[in-house]
């Protein structure tokens, strides 16, 4: 047995059979790259066959300060060329191999290997997009209580990837992180209920859209930093007696059931291109927008990624509310209608009449038949109420107007089963 000093470590040679070649010395020596302090490891030389029967050299190795995973193992041996396996084991337990061959000519071979990956994995190429959420209300301008969306575009399927809440103590600010991709993203917000003027603003892109086509697009790559304030886009609504309500369900498509319907999508209605508000559509699909004025609105459902089809709905004293819009979302597309059928409501109230019309002194409703739990609201033309009247198993009621200056005015007559608005003048 023969013993060969390295700088830390030790090496044991065991001589097997040999020829009558003059013998020399070779040393294999080498890293195990990617070693820290406290990692041991052995690295074995092996021979099989040949002239030199059986060879077999080990040297322990460590990553400590100095050694650095360094080893060196010398071999005295007969053979003129000969050649060697070299081996260890890396962090993982796996099994790392690698072949040499040593003559007198060439004495130092070197082998290293790559005991744990010693190159860190590529740092992530990361961008960043921040910015404030403005509300329009002279003296506040900061949201206090928002959320913030990342939205994602992935070949034009858009699905929002992250969420921060924004509240009092983060001055209104949002910030995201965004890995390298080859996919764009946008970004929005919506106030909630928390904040002041959660009422009277909508959802709203960067940086004051509330359609997903005119949102900024934030473009694919890394290292880079956006700015995009989101400035929210205030309703107009001056309030009234009117609602429009319907469902939000799939059509036709492939990947899912026609009719399901469609949770939390957002819809607005319009005016003349202008917000007036919003909501979500409820588990069940069903929405309503309540406390809306008299006039022409125009029903849109943003669902991004998805062009819309919108449609107007018309709201006045003699149909203060539309109940039938019905919003379809399939892959195509969305597509918005009103759906018109008769309801028990219709059926009951077409037996009711107003009379004398014009009216000067009283009107009388007469309701054909004994009715329970009936109540008239008198309305101007502005929505505004003027007179309620309740009743009880009354076939007619009485309305005075006596009191009232000309013009027109709308009789709202509600009980449990139908309502019914009769348009009148007053002389």
């Amino acid at each position: 047995m023969k013993t060969l000093n390295t700088i830390i470590l030790s090496c044991v040679a065991l001589f097997g059979f040999y020829t009558s070649n003059a013998q020399y010395t070779a040393t294999i020596t080498g890293t195990l790259l990617g070693m820290k302090a406290g990692d041991t490891s052995a690295v074995y030389v092996d021979s099989l066959g040949g002239n030199v029967g059986f060879y077999n050299a080990m040297d322990f190795t460590s990553g400590g300060p100095g050694a650095q995973g360094r080893y060196s193992v010398s071999i005295s041996t007969y053979n003129d060329p000969q050649t060697y396996w070299v081996w260890t084991v890396d962090c993982k337990g796996d099994t790392l191999q690698d072949s040499v061959t040593i003559s007198s000519l060439r004495r130092q071979v070197i082998v290293n290997f790559n005991y744990c990956n010693s190159t860190p994995p590529p740092t992530p190429a990361l961008s960043t997009v921040s910015g404030n959420i403005n509300v329009s209300v002279p003296l506040r301008g900061l949201a206090s209580s928002a959320t913030a969306l990342l939205i994602k575009n992935d070949n034009g399927l858009l699905t929002a990837v992250d969420t921060v809440v924004v509240g009092p103590s983060d001055s209104g600010t949002y910030s995201f992180t965004i890995a390298d991709s080859n996919s764009t993203h946008m970004v929005k917000a919506y106030l909630n209920a928390a904040d002041p003027d959660f009422g009277n603003h909508l959802p709203t892109y960067a940086t004051g859209a509330l359609n997903w086509s005119n949102a900024v697009v934030i473009p694919t790559g890394g290292n880079q930093t956006y700015n995009h304030n989101i400035n929210l886009v205030s309703g107009s609504n001056p309030g009234g007696p009117g609602f429009i309500g319907g469902l939000v369900s799939q059509g036709a498509n492939k990947n899912a059931a026609e009719g399901d319907p469609i949770a939390n999508a957002q819809v607005m209605v319009m005016q003349n291109g202008n917000p007036v508000a919003y909501t979500r559509s409820a588990a069940d699909g069903k929405f309503k927008i309540e406390n809306l004025a008299y006039g022409t609105y125009t029903v849109y459902t943003e669902i991004p990624g998805l062009t819309t089809v919108t449609t107007d709905v018309t709201l006045s004293a003699e149909k203060p509310s539309e109940e039938g819009v019905k919003v379809s979302v399939t892959s195509a597309g969305v597509t918005t209608d009103v759906e018109v059928v008769q309801s028990i409501n219709e059926i009951v109230s077409s037996a009711w009449s107003g009379f004398p019309n014009p009216v000067s002194d009283k009107l009388t409703i007469s309701l054909g038949t004994s009715v329970s739990n009936v109540s008239v609201t008198v309305v101007d033309i502005t929505g505004k109420t003027i007179d309620s009247i309740s009743a009880n198993d009354a076939e007619t009621i009485e309305v005075p107007m006596s009191d009232l200056t000309s013009g027109t005015y709308f009789i709202q007559v509600q009980t449990a089963d139908a309502a019914k608005t009769f348009k009148v003048t007053k002389h």
